[in-house]
């Protein structure tokens, strides 16, 4: 049977993953942005938080990579497993908050990237509310990773049923063809 435990933090990475995916590739802000350096006409433009934050946005593929890893792996490697799991939930997660605290640095810094020009001015942007369930999904990351650190040594791992317990003994034409005499006792 299955522990609650390793449960829990495969659904917790399983429902992260997929947030974290969702929430990097939805708007998280909206800005105007001029047309003509210096003129009246802009453009509005969204900014999703691949756009804002695209080394953070990758937290959701090692999520779902972390998935396959905790299940395949036994005792050390599933605590590194966990570990780079915890790693990028905590930088998602504090990826999020900085856009919360510091959004307009970030919002000018993208918007700049998008527009392949520096803009004097920002102008008027908005923000959307798409950050706050990415930070939910990295924190639940973050919680799966440090799980998966304390408990997963303690997991069953994948069935042993292939694993080779004791040296194979050889046939007589297994051991033919490795040029021994198989007439011979060792």
């Amino acid at each position: 049977m299955m522990p609650r435990t390793y449960r829990y933090a495969l659904i917790a990475l399983v429902i992260g993953a997929a947030l974290l995916l969702l929430g990097y590739s939805m708007p998280w802000a909206s800005v105007s942005i001029p047309i003509v350096t210096g003129g009246p006409a802009s453009s509005q433009v969204e900014l999703s938080g691949h756009d804002i934050a695209s080394l953070a946005s990758m937290a959701g593929w090692i999520a779902a990579a972390g998935l396959a890893g905790i299940i395949a792996t036994r005792t050390w490697g599933r605590v590194i497993v966990g570990a780079i799991v915890a790693l990028a939930g905590a930088g998602s997660a504090l990826a999020a908050v900085w856009f919360a605290v510091a959004s307009s640095g970030l919002i000018k810094a993208a918007a700049e990237s998008h527009a392949g020009e520096a803009l004097a001015d920002l102008g008027e942007f908005s923000i959307t509310v798409w950050w706050i369930p990415t930070l939910l999904a990295s924190l639940l990351v973050l919680a799966a990773g440090l799980l998966t650190c304390a408990r997963g040594r303690m997991w069953p791992g994948l069935g042993r049923k292939y694993d080779r317990t004791n040296p194979r003994q050889l046939t007589a034409w297994q051991a033919l063809d490795q040029g021994q005499d198989p007439t011979l006792d060792s």
